[in-house]
């Protein structure tokens, strides 16, 4: 159910969906490829397929193609109109689910919501959480190579950097009626509840930035909490490497944060109380709420 009509065009931006379709198609030594990358994607394209050029628009790169694979991010709408183009011309659609939370939302643009034929989820969370709001006969589980892949390389690290955290970064479009955004806030009261996560009191904290922002937006939180904790902003580690030599992570809903815990790592949750819980559904992550 999983071969391709072939040339098949490739419509990501944002790097969760991206890392498991490209992963995907390597594996599956998938040929015949037409891409458009923006943003975070791009840089991921050149590392799976550096011998295969991008396509600059996405009417070019569909041209004669048969299937249409996209990411369902929220930082573009290449991706929409890729699965607009797909249905106004009757070709295969299908998109990748990353995650686990705003399955329907995915899918609107200007109120108008446009659907694949297929969506492809990679674990039994998201294949749950997808029959709740799609057909089931449309939801197909694929094998999630990118995270075999993360973890067998998360392994060859086999010492972790003493008294190292790693805080797993992203964007949170919420500020839970305060006055500034739900990431700061969520750093902020990480810090002013780190003695409850059983963790020795000084700490190397690793701040990582998520694919889709700088690290120039954390400088001023840095400067001002530097006499609380030896804290450095680091986005050049390869995200394996960050996990492979941290003994303890933290962070809100990023998808890293499951892949930590399917590396055996203590994972903890900084949402703060008043904010939404977190919809990530491992519950072998400690959330510092609860603590």
């Amino acid at each position: 159910m999983f071969d391709l009509s072939k040339p098949v065009a490739v419509v990501c931006h944002d790097a969760g969906a991206t890392n498991i379709i490209l992963s995907w198609l390597k594996e599956k030594e998938i040929s015949n490829l037409r891409a458009v990358m923006r943003g975070p994607a791009k840089k991921l394209w050149q590392e799976y397929f550096p011998e295969i050029s991008l396509y600059n628009d996405i009417e070019t790169a569909v041209k004669e193609c048969k299937t249409i694979i996209s990411g369902t991010g929220w930082a573009t709408d290449i991706e929409y109109k890729a699965r607009e183009l797909a249905k106004n011309k009757k070709l295969r659609s299908i998109a990748i689910i990353d995650h686990w939370v705003n399955y329907p939302e995915r899918f609107y643009r200007n109120n108008i919501q446009i659907l694949p034929d297929e969506f492809w989820v990679s674990d039994k969370y998201a294949y749950i959480e997808a029959t709740k709001h799609f057909p089931e006969e449309s939801i197909k589980l694929i094998n999630n190579y990118y995270l075999e892949n993360q973890l067998a390389k998360i392994s060859t690290y086999d010492t972790v950097t003493p008294h190292e955290f790693l805080y797993l970064l992203e964007p949170i479009f919420n500020t839970w009626g305060r006055e500034i955004s739900g990431e700061f806030q969520a750093l902020n009261y990480f810090m002013e509840n780190i003695d409850k996560l059983n963790i020795p009191e000084k700490i190397n904290l690793r701040l990582r930035p998520h694919p889709s922002e700088s690290s120039e937006k954390y400088k001023e939180w840095v400067a001002k909490n530097i006499n609380k904790a030896s804290i450095t902003i680091d986005d050049f580690t390869p995200l394996a490497e960050s996990i492979g030599k941290a003994k303890w992570i933290g962070g809100c809903e990023s998808y890293a944060l499951a892949v930590s815990l399917a590396a055996k790592k203590q994972v903890f949750c900084t949402l703060p109380p008043w904010a939404n819980n977190c919809r990530l559904p491992q519950k072998e992550i400690l959330h510092i709420k609860d603590l």
